[in-house]
C-alpha cells in the first residue's frame, strides 16, 4: 500500500497478518498533460491492465500497444479506456485533450518510460560481475531486474561524489535506483545471470570493484572494518540461525565507542573509526562492508596479533592451541600496570586459578592451553598485549579482580564461593602497612589468622571466608581477588540500599563502583526491575542482576540473559516472584564504567489487554500495552502526528 495524499492514514490489522516498509510503491504513477507520452512495457508473465483518471477528470488519450516484438499490434484515439497488456508487450500512452490525467500500473508488473526517443536497453551480469551504472540524466533512473531473473539476489551500492553514498542494499531484490549525475555499483551474488533494463541515458561498464566486500569469518577469526566515508555506517552480515559474534568498535582516536560480545547486533562504525568483528558461533558469519566505504584489514600481524587496552579496559584471552603459549607486554616499569587472573580448569565460581597479579608490570605471562587469561589496565598509560594465533582476544564483561581498599579500621569479609583454593591479594608490603586476617571454613572454624601480617597473598580454601581489617594507626592497604570466584559478604542487609516498589533510586557511580540493593514484593507475580541511563546513552551498558543472599554469590538472573528491546537508554529484567521473597539486586556497568542512571522496581499487571485513550476530535494519544509499556502521540496545529514518544514501565508517570 502507498499513501498518495498529504494526510497521514492509520491501517488496523489482525494477528493473522505482520507489517515491513518496502522500497516500492504499490503503482507506477506519472501524470501527462496535452502532447505528453509515456510507455509502460508489461515485465511480468501475465495479462496486465493499466489504469488511469481519464473518466473521472473527463479526459481524453490515446492507447497504442506494441507486440513483444516493437510491431504495433492495436491503436486506440480519443479514448478513456485505460488498456489491458499482455507479458511483454508495451503501451504508448498520449495526451491528447486539455485535460491532465494519472496513470498507473503495477510497480512490479511494469516498466515505465518515456517516449522522448530515449528506448530501454538491456544491462546481462553474469554470477558474480559487478557493472558501474553511470547516471547521465538530471533526474534518477532506475535499473528494472526482469522478473525471467527469478529469485536472483545482488548487492548494490550508489554513490553521489566520492566516499558519499547515497543508497546501498545488501543481499537484495529491489530494484535500485541511481540519483541525477551519480553511479551506482551492482554485483550479481547468485548463481545465475540476472538482467536489467534501463535508459540509454545510464551507462553500463562491466567492473572490477564491487558493490559491496563480502567477509566471511569462521570461529575465531577476524576483521578490522575501516569507514573512510565523513558519515557513520552500519556493516550489513546474512542472516543465519544461530551465528553469534563479538566487536569493539573504534572511534578515529583509537578510544572505544561500543562493544559487544556474544551478539547478534552489528556495529554502527563511525566517520574515520573502525570496527574489529570476531566470529564466536560455530557458524561461519558473512559481513557484508560497502565498497569505497569501507576499507578491510587482517586484525591481526600475519605473524602475531596485538591488542592495547586502555585505564579501566578488560579484555580475555583465551589459548585455543593444544599446547602452552605465552603474551607479552609493554609494561616493563611502574608506568604501564595492569591486573590479571590466569583461569584452568573448571568454569564460574569453580574456575581453578593459575595465576593473578595486582598492578603488575610484568613483561610476560604464560597461558596453558585451554587456559583463560583476564587483564584490567589499572595504569592510565595504557598497556599493549602481544600474542599468537591460538590466542583469542575480546572484551571482557569482568575485570580481572574483584578490589577494595581499608584503611582507618575499616574491614570487610570475603567469600570464596568456589570449590578451589583460591589467593586474595595485597600491597601491604608496597604500602608499607599491615592488616589483620582471619580464614574460617563455612562453620566458622578458624583455620589460621594474624593481628599485623604484610604478606601479599593470602590463599582462601574452597567455600571459606576471609575476614579483612586495617588498624585505624596503619596505612591504607589494597586488596584483590579472582573476580569470578569471590563476593564480598555482607553480615547485615539491612546496611543495603532498599528498593520500594514505584519509587525512583538515583543510582550515581564512579568506574568500578557497584549498586547494591534489597527488594521485598509485596504480592506474587511478574516484577519487573528497569534502570533508565540519564546521560551517555551509547557509552553505558548497566547489567542488573537478581541474587538469593546479601552476599550476592548465588545468582538468579541478569538481564544479559533477557533480550533488550527497550531503547539506548533503557535496560530491564523480568522475574517471577511470590510475596515476601527478598531477593539482592546488584546494578553494574559491563566495562566497569562509570553509571549515571536511575533505578525502579514495579509490580507488572498482565493480562490485560491493550488498550487505547483518545483525545480532542477523537485522535488517539496514547497506546499502553500490556506489559505497562505506553505509545504516547503527539500532534501539530494541522492534526499530524509530530513526535510518537515511547515509554518504558514503570518509568511512564
Amino acid at each position: 500500500m502507498t499513501v498518495i495524499g498529504p494526510s497521514p492514514i492509520i491501517f488496523d490489522y489482525t494477528d493473522d497478518f505482520s507489517w515491513e516498509t518496502s522500497s516500492d510503491p504499490a503503482f507506477l504513477r506519472v501524470t501527462l498533460s496535452k502532447g505528453e507520452s509515456y510507455a509502460y512495457t508489461n515485465i511480468s508473465n501475465r495479462l496486465r491492465n493499466l489504469h488511469s483518471t481519464a473518466k473521472t477528470v473527463k479526459g481524453k488519450f490515446e492507447a497504442v500497444l506494441y507486440k513483444v516484438d516493437g510491431t504495433e499490434q492495436s491503436r486506440r484515439s480519443d479514448t478513456s479506456t485505460a488498456p489491458q497488456v499482455g507479458a511483454g508487450k508495451t503501451a504508448l500512452l498520449t495526451v491528447t485533450g486539455d485535460t491532465p490525467i494519472t496513470f498507473g500500473g503495477i510497480y512490479r508488473s511494469f516498466h515505465g518510460q518515456g517516449d522522448d526517443g530515449d528506448p530501454l536497453q538491456e544491462t546481462t551480469l553474469q554470477p558474480w560481475d559487478s557493472y558501474i551504472f553511470e547516471n547521465h540524466d538530471n533526474t534518477s533512473q532506475t535499473l528494472r531486474r526482469n522478473k525471467s531473473s527469478g529469485s536472483s539476489r545482488f548487492d548494490f551500492a550508489s554513490y553521489k561524489g566520492l566516499r558519499l553514498l547515497a543508497a546501498d542494499h545488501f543481499n537484495t531484490l529491489a530494484d535500485p535506483e541511481i540519483i541525477e549525475n551519480g553511479v551506482g555499483i551492482v554485483t550479481n551474488v547468485s548463481d545465475r545471470p540476472i538482467t536489467f533494463s534501463h535508459s540509454t541515458k545510464v551507462k553500463a561498464l562491466l567492473s572490477a570493484q564491487m558493490a559491496f566486500y563480502r567477509i566471511t569469518l569462521k570461529q575465531g577469526e577476524s576483521r578490522k572494518f575501516i569507514n573512510r566515508s565523513p558519515n557513520a555506517k552500519a556493516l550489513d552480515v546474512l542472516s543465519s540461525t544461530g551465528m553469534k559474534w563479538s566487536y569493539t568498535n573504534y572511534l578515529e582516536d583509537g578510544t572505544i565507542y561500543s562493544q559487544a560480545i556474544d551478539t547478534t547486533q552489528l556495529p554502527l562504525v563511525q566517520a574515520g573509526g573502525y570496527a574489529i568483528v570476531t566470529t564466536v558461533s560455530e557458524i561461519p558469519v558473512t559481513f557484508g562492508a560497502v565498497w569505497g566505504i569501507f576499507d578491510v584489514e587482517a586484525a591481526e600481524v600475519p605473524t602475531g596479533n596485538q591488542i592495547t587496552v586502555k585505564q579501566g579496559e578488560s579484555y580475555v584471552f583465551n589459548n585455543t592451541g593444544s599446547q602452552a603459549s605465552s603474551l607479552t607486554t609493554d609494561a616493563s616499569n611502574e608506568s604501564r600496570l595492569y591486573d590479571y587472573l590466569v583461569y584452568g580448569a573448571g568454569s564460574g565460581v569453580n574456575s581453578k586459578v593459575d595465576g593473578a597479579g595486582m598492578d603488575a608490570s610484568l613483561p610476560k605471562i604464560s597461558l596453558g592451553a585451554g587456559g583463560t587469561l583476564v587483564v584490567t589496565v589499572t595504569s592510565p598509560q595504557a598497556v599493549t598485549f602481544y600474542f599468537n594465533n591460538d590466542i583469542k582476544a575480546e572484551p571482557s564483561p569482568e575485570p580481572a579482580l574483584l578490589k577494595t581498599s581499608l584503611s582507618g579500621g575499616k574491614q570487610e569479609v570475603w567469600i570464596n564461593r568456589g570449590s578451589e583454593a583460591a589467593p586474595v591479594l595485597t600491597n601491604a608490603e608496597t604500602a608499607g602497612g599491615t592488616y589483620q586476617y582471619t580464614v574460617t571454613d563455612q562453620a566458622g572454624k578458624v583455620i589460621r589468622e594474624h593481628k599485623e601480617a604484610t604478606d601479599n597473598l593470602q590463599q582462601v580454601p574452597g567455600k571459606a571466608n576471609i575476614h579483612l581489617a586495617v588498624a585505624a594507626a596503619t596505612p591504607a592497604v589494597n586488596f584483590g581477588a579472582p573476580y569470578r570466584v569471590f563476593a564480598m559478604k555482607n553480615k547485615d542487609d539491612s546496611k543495603l540500599d532498599e528498593l520500594i516498589e514505584l519509587i525512583e533510586k538515583e543510582a550515581d557511580f564512579t568506574v568500578g563502583q557497584q549498586g547494591k540493593y534489597r527488594f521485598t514484593p509485596k504480592e506474587d507475580g511478574m516484577y519487573r526491575f528497569a534502570v533508565m541511563e540519564k546521560s551517555n546513552y551509547a557509552v553505558q551498558q548497566p547489567i542488573v542482576t537478581l541474587f538469593t543472599d546479601p552476599d550476592f554469590s548465588n545468582q538468579l538472573v541478569s538481564s544479559t540473559e533477557q533480550e533488550q528491546i527497550y531503547g539506548l537508554n533503557f535496560t530491564v529484567l523480568e522475574y517471577e516472584m511470590k510475596t515476601g521473597q527478598t531477593v539482592y539486586v546488584k546494578l553494574t556497568e559491563a566495562n566497569s564504567g562509570a553509571l549515571q542512571t536511575v533505578i525502579k522496581a514495579a509490580h507488572m499487571s498482565l493480562g490485560k489487554d491493550t488498550s487505547y485513550e483518545y483525545g480532542k476530535g477523537n485522535r488517539l494519544n496514547k497506546v499502553i500495552f500490556s506489559t505497562g509499556d505506553q505509545i504516547e502521540l503527539h500532534y501539530d496545529l494541522n492534526g499530524n502526528v509530530s513526535m510518537r514518544l515511547k515509554k518504558v514501565f514503570p518509568f511512564t508517570n
